[in-house]
């Protein structure tokens, strides 16, 4: 599965919680993802408190949450440090390869209950007899 073919924004805001994540944890995101759609760059608390009405310090330290949690890194483009939400995408994936699985086990655990329900009634009703 690929993140291209998925809308993680959709996913992450429907998942957030699931995700170990709370409402600002989300909007931080989404305003770094948006950021980083029109030019990767290095964001800062600066940067994002031009787009947020969060103060800068309130900023910065969400920051430093979402870097500890996994969520965001900082990468090297030459000589440039950009900020990435690649981990993000990469959580996202791993969460949609879970429910898929999930919700796959629980079609094929259905499946095998009717098969045997199938098994039970069809020897009951050879056999005369429950």
């Amino acid at each position: 599965m690929k993140i291209q073919n998925l809308d993680y924004r959709f996913v992450l805001v429907d998942a957030y919680k699931a995700l170990g994540l709370n409402e600002m944890d989300l909007a931080v995101l989404l305003v770094c993802d948006n950021i980083l759609k029109e030019q990767p760059m290095l964001i800062t608390a600066d940067v994002l408190a031009l787009k947020m009405t969060y103060d800068v310090k309130t900023l910065d330290e969400e920051l430093v949450t979402l870097l500890n949690k996994g969520y965001l890194s900082y990468d090297s483009k030459g000589k440039t440090i950009i900020t990435s939400i690649q981990p993000t995408l990469e959580k996202i994936a791993s969460y949609v390869a879970r429910q898929f699985i999930k919700e796959s086990k629980i079609t094929i655990d259905e499946e095998k209950e009717k098969e045997i329900e199938n098994i039970y009634s069809k020897s009951e009703s050879s056999l005369g007899r429950t």
